[in-house]
């Protein structure tokens, strides 16, 4: 038997961040893996339903009588957060972020318990939940997004790099670009790079809108990065702005970017401060 055809080659694994400092190595999963994640799922959950129906055969209300631990909206969560945990087990081949907090080395990244407690409970010793972002990478981006993403990422790093502040002195200043016009034969970026998926359009609205969506840390309050599960749950909810079904997984990757772009002008701008405290 001759070589396997590249088409049919594994796709090489991403490092993909799901949390301001938490970056996963993942691997696309393949026909095989979706064919088992599906068994072991359809398997687990008519279990769960047979013993819904079970209770009921005995004259039970499952949402009263168990505390409502076998609602029927639940048990759709209960299918998401399997099929995280399995699809994590088989994509994961290493992480960065997910340590021990006494010994501040990495945790086993093969150890189900870790994994799934990585996603529903977020980092050691506590933070984020990965599901969601973990979910939308999973889902991955149904819409052509790559020229998107580009996009995006220039127009937050010229954002946060004084951008709005220009913007809103052109329309003080009543300059020409506010209604489109170029400036010495140039667009404004804000123009040139404006989204233009319906996904592009309302995350970016979230991440310039939202209060709270950016994470900061130390004295100083820097930004830390963008807090995915928020981000996401935010465009989730906001469907006015996508007529379609919304497409999670291009929602996680212009946030990804929007925050890549902002990370940028962050750093930029701190260099330029160490700069002149230096020379002060």
């Amino acid at each position: 038997m001759g070589p396997t055809h590249p088409a049919w080659s594994a796709p090489a694994p991403e490092w993909v961040g799901l949390a301001p400092g938490v970056r996963w190595r993942l691997t696309r999963p393949d026909g095989g893996i979706e064919t088992v994640v599906a068994s072991d799922v359809a398997t687990a959950m008519a279990r769960v339903y047979e013993g819904r129906a079970g209770l009921e055969a005995l004259g039970l209300d499952p949402e009263s009588d168990t505390g409502g631990a076998l609602k029927l909206e639940q048990i759709a969560g209960y299918a998401s957060v399997l099929t995280a945990c399995l699809y994590a087990q088989r994509c994961l081949t290493d992480w960065e972020g997910i340590d021990d907090p006494e010994t501040g080395q990495p945790l086993d990244v093969t150890d189900p318990d870790a994994i799934r407690n990585a996603l529903l409970y977020g980092p050691p010793p506590g933070g984020t939940p990965l599901l969601t972002p973990f979910l939308a990478w999973l889902e991955g981006p149904r819409r052509p997004m790559a020229a998107e993403t580009v996009r995006l990422r220039k127009l937050a790093k010229d954002h946060w790099a004084g951008g709005a502040e220009r913007c809103r002195a052109c329309v003080e200043m009543g300059e020409g670009c506010v209604k489109g016009a170029s400036v010495e034969g140039e667009l404004c970026p804000r123009l040139s790079l404006t989204p233009r998926t319906p996904e592009g359009i309302a995350c970016w609205a979230i991440a310039t809108s939202t209060y709270g969506l950016w994470l900061r840390a130390g004295m100083g309050g820097a930004i830390a990065g963008l807090d995915y599960q928020a981000a996401l749950l935010a465009f989730e909810a906001d469907r006015s702005r996508v007529e379609e079904r919304p497409d999670v997984g291009a929602a996680f990757a212009v946030f990804r970017a929007i925050e890549q772009g902002r990370m940028e002008a962050e750093a930029e701008r701190a260099e330029a401060e160490r700069l002149a405290r230096d020379a002060g």
